[in-house]
């Protein structure tokens, strides 16, 4: 087998065959990763979107709870000062009549309270 030496030309041109630049991306191919980067941008604003609202409905699932809670306590209350109106007309009543007259009191008050939010919530026609 014979040995050849290398010149310095024939390393030049071995270098340049490798480095030989790439071809230009065509216009079918810019045309393709524009849509590649364009559906990427609406799979992550989708995405953003998504985040967001689980973060809005979180929030509201945390002010629904401290209201339901807040209701509990103001139902509770409401009760005990039911039953204190309740102890206090007893000693001038028999315990019936006291019961009735504090329940028909809470009764008279939801009539007022229901029937002045039905006329808040009626379409005022000019």
């Amino acid at each position: 087998m014979p040995t050849r030496a290398v010149s310095l030309d024939d390393e030049r041109d071995v270098r340049h065959a490798s480095e030989t630049p790439a071809a230009e991306p065509s216009a079918a191919s810019a045309a393709e990763r524009a849509v590649e980067a364009a559906q990427k941008i609406a799979v992550e604003r989708l995405e953003l979107i998504r985040l967001e609202f689980l973060d809005g409905i979180a929030g509201l699932m945390q002010r629904a709870g401290l209201m339901l809670a807040a209701g509990l306590v103001t139902i509770l209350g409401w009760c005990g000062l039911a039953v204190a109106a309740v102890v206090v007309v007893a000693e001038r009543l028999p315990l019936a009549t006291a019961i009735a007259l504090v329940a028909g009191t809470h009764v008279l008050l939801g009539i007022v309270l229901g029937v002045a939010a039905t006329s808040m919530t009626r379409r005022k026609t000019p």
